[in-house]
């Protein structure tokens, strides 16, 4: 995996950060927080997928205020619900998320090697131009996960190639579950 060199010179949009806010995201996103790579099938994609890369950030419903609080001081990305007691401010594009990794690198702990892997998947990406290629970055993808509690991941790199072989489609988690659960009735 190549190295992302931390450039303390380079300017992001979110260099205006104040050093400390840098370093508290920094240790939210090791604990409560997420860096993503996910493959996602979409058939009005030229290879029919995307990889979609974002920065997470998660709390309770009664802390949502503080979710608030750092999107006002990233001034970027989104408030949602995601369950019913969880609410998570996101970051997704792409840039976006390659600005704010590479202003909080130097203070990551637990998560510093996947923001070098997400860093290497985002400069991958904008060279795809073949399946191979992709291929490629899907595989990069699937390192995440030696970094994450993934548990739900469907599209894989060997699920993706399965499908441009055959056209069959993984069964999710979720769908197996369900089937498990009506067979035992």
């Amino acid at each position: 995996m190549k190295e992302i060199k931390e450039n303390k010179h380079l300017k992001t949009r979110f260099s205006k950060l104040k050093r400390d806010t840098l370093i508290y995201l920094a240790g939210f996103i090791d604990g409560d927080g997420s860096l993503l790579a996910q493959i996602v099938h979409r058939k009005d994609y030229k290879h029919e997928f995307q990889i979609r890369i974002s920065v997470c950030f998660y709390q309770h419903k009664k802390r949502a205020w503080f979710l608030r609080w750092v999107g006002k001081q990233l001034g970027y990305g989104t408030l949602s619900k995601r369950q019913s007691s969880t609410w998570v401010w996101t970051i997704v594009e792409d840039n976006a998320v390659k600005d704010l990794i590479l202003e909080i690198l130097p203070f990551l702990r637990m998560k510093r090697k996947l923001g070098h892997l997400i860093l290497n998947i985002i400069d991958s990406k904008k060279r795809v131009e073949t399946k191979a290629d992709l291929l490629k970055v899907m595989k990069l993808v699937d390192e995440t996960a030696n970094h994450t509690d993934s548990k739900n991941r469907v599209w894989t790199s060997l699920a993706a190639e399965n499908y441009w072989d055959t056209g069959e489609k993984p069964i999710s988690s979720r769908s197996s579950k369900k089937s498990a659960n009506s067979n035992s009735l």
